[in-house]
């Protein structure tokens, strides 16, 4: 099968050098890499990591983590939330009537000083 991709100028140079440093075709590196991806997605929806860890112990173990994966991740622990047309009508009144600023907020959009994060934080701002 003939595939077709557009990669950045960058992205293709790193493939070319990469297949030469390996003594591969672009295909064969492309076909290894989706492999080892579709291996990586496939424990990712069972919850495994992708972990790299340095031979000598010298450094700490990383994770890796692509946008893709942290979305699998995000959609494993999802939950489908039914509300109630009780819960909606509550809702809809909570954001139709916000609450008034907390005095320490409204002198600090004032420019004025305030005492610091602890009367913030006795407000109920920030924490």
């Amino acid at each position: 099968m003939r595939f077709e991709a557009t990669l950045s100028d960058v992205r293709g140079k790193v493939l070319i050098a990469m297949a030469e440093d390996l003594g591969m075709s672009r295909s064969q590196l492309l076909d290894e890499a989706l492999a080892l991806w579709l291996e990586v997605i496939e424990g990712r929806r069972r919850g495994a990591r992708v972990v790299v860890v340095d031979p000598t112990g010298d450094q700490p173990d990383r994770e890796l983590v692509t946008p893709s994966m942290a979305h699998l991740d995000w959609w494993r622990h999802r939950t489908d939330r039914a509300w109630t047309p009780e819960q909606l009508r509550r809702m809809a009144e909570v954001l139709e009537r916000p609450g008034e600023p907390a005095e320490a907020l409204r002198r600090l959009m004032a420019g004025e000083d305030v005492e610091g994060p602890e009367e913030l934080e006795a407000q109920g701002i920030g924490g």
